[in-house]
């Protein structure tokens, strides 16, 4: 499994254009090959957004990135006071829940 993490900062007053943003990201990975799940969080005190996808594998996440974005939406730098960055990796470890 890979996984994909996003993060930016939003520019004041422009929390809502980002969300979309992320949101219409999202939409477009949706029907990617490999794609296991796509996750947007929200920190509930500082608003920031961080989008998170898994994969089944490294070599999905490079397909679906190549992939033509003519419908998905632009990113717009002035949206942002801190310009997203992303990391990424392999999955080396997972604990099942003991909860059940």
């Amino acid at each position: 499994m890979f996984v994909n993490v996003g993060f930016g900062e939003a520019a004041p007053g422009r929390e809502k254009d980002v969300e979309a943003a992320m949101r219409a990201f999202g939409d477009w990975l949706s029907d990617a090959p490999g794609l296991v799940a796509i996750h947007l969080l929200r920190d509930p005190q500082s608003g920031q957004l961080t989008g998170v996808s898994l994969w089944k594998d490294r070599e999905s996440f490079a397909a679906a990135m190549s992939r033509p974005r003519s419908d998905h939406r632009k990113m717009d730098p002035a949206m942002y006071a801190r310009l997203p960055e992303t990391r990424s990796g392999d999955v080396v470890a997972t604990w099942p829940s003991l909860r059940g």
